[in-house]
């Protein structure tokens, strides 16, 4: 016999579904609002998509912070073009391992 697919829900999804809707929400909430929907979490599930969620916004910040960190650094304001510049140079020296190679050698 073969196994036949429930229809179930996705949890961590419609939790975050909740969040969208509802940033403010607190775990009872959350729980409270897809008990509605027939959808049954326990409130570690939502402490743990809501810690990840800030997690996923805060890497997202410092990311953005770490470019705008490098384009003034270099005193170029569009990162794109520098590492396009960059693949252009890589493919005139043979390759990015001769690229890397060759800095190497100019740091020593």
């Amino acid at each position: 016999m073969s196994k036949q697919k429930k229809d179930t829900v996705n949890k961590s999804a419609a939790i975050r579904d909740v969040f969208l809707q509802n940033p403010k929400a607190t775990a009872k909430e959350v729980v409270e609002i897809l008990a509605q929907k027939q959808v049954a979490v326990k409130p570690g599930l939502v402490y743990m998509i809501k810690g990840r969620l800030a997690q996923m916004k805060s890497h997202s910040n410092r990311k953005a912070a770490r470019v705008a960190t490098a384009g003034k650094q270099t005193g170029n304001a569009d990162p794109v073009a520098l590492i396009v510049k960059i693949k252009g140079l890589a493919k005139e020296a043979g390759g990015m391992r001769n690229l890397m190679a060759l800095v190497t050698v100019l740091a020593d």
